[in-house]
């Protein structure tokens, strides 16, 4: 449906469209979904959860996301969300308050005394001393480690296990945590509506860091593998054997296993601002 909103679009005046997009919550379709959203520059405005139903349902609900499009690129859009079995359909009514003219949601401050929207991210409101001083602090495992390990120490070792390319990406990839906090897997799983604004957050800042997003295989396979020296250098032995099988990871290109040390929050923050500079960060 025309919003009736006119938006500049490859150097002309077109239509913004609003439409609604059936999306099943899993983690695979979430993703598909965010970066068909980045690949047709459309704006989510809002969203709701409804339980799943029918053989069609894959994940255990489902969520209306409701979008606004230019014209022109409507039937890209359609065409990549066929491919992922998203369902698209025009919006039956367009209200006022489809049209976000102020930022949706609640504001927190940051370390750089700063506003920041988490339902509303936008390019620009990300600041890399926020992001290093917030996952400096804040500890892995939901602090059930032996000495204090934190988000920002796990990506400052992560970015020194891939391929240098990758390194920026690696050191960001859990950034969103400086905003949304680092959630424990179990519970993660269960939160359909975090694991939203997480990824919101997360696509958003990639964005703004000129990073691909989902992020490369091989950062997720790097992030896995590093739990094996988690466990073995600062978790307790535990009742499971949960790593049976895993090797540590390496600095790339060695067979050097990364130590990890519990480097303590301000020194640990300076490290990552250090590490971020050095990869040609601005």
């Amino acid at each position: 449906m025309d919003t009736g909103r006119r938006d500049w679009y490859n150097g002309e005046r077109v239509a913004i469209h609003a439409l609604d997009v059936d999306v099943n919550m899993s983690d695979k379709t979430l993703a598909d979904f965010m970066r068909t959203i980045l690949t047709v520059d459309a704006k989510i405005t809002d969203h709701y959860q409804y339980p799943a139903k029918g053989d069609k349902r894959i994940g255990d609900t489902v969520t209306t996301f409701r979008i606004h499009i230019a014209e022109p690129q409507i039937e890209e859009f359609r065409f990549l969300c066929e491919g992922f079995y998203i369902q698209v359909y025009d919006a039956k009514r367009v209200v006022v308050d489809d049209v976000p003219t102020e930022r949706r949601g609640d504001w927190m401050q940051l370390y750089s005394g700063k506003q920041f929207w988490p339902f509303d991210p936008r390019v620009g409101d990300f600041d890399i001393r926020d992001i290093a001083h917030g996952l400096s602090n804040l500890c892995r495992y939901a602090g059930h480690t032996r000495f204090f390990y934190s988000v920002a120490e796990h990506s400052w070792l992560l970015s020194f296990a891939v391929h240098p390319s990758l390194a920026m990406e690696a050191l960001l990839h859990d950034g969103s945590e400086a905003y949304v906090a680092d959630i424990p897997k179990p519970i993660k799983r269960e939160l359909k509506d975090y694991c939203f604004v997480e990824n919101t957050i997360q696509s958003v800042l990639a964005e703004q860091f000129g990073l691909q997003y989902p992020f490369s295989d091989a950062i997720h396979t790097a992030d896995r593998a590093i739990l094996a020296n988690e466990a073995h250098d600062c978790l307790s032995k535990c009742e499971v054997n949960w790593t049976e099988g895993m090797s540590r990871l390496s600095i790339y290109g060695t067979d050097t296993p990364f130590h990890i040390a519990g480097i303590l929050p301000y020194t640990m923050e300076q490290l990552y601002l250090n590490r971020y500079y050095e990869l040609g960060g601005v």
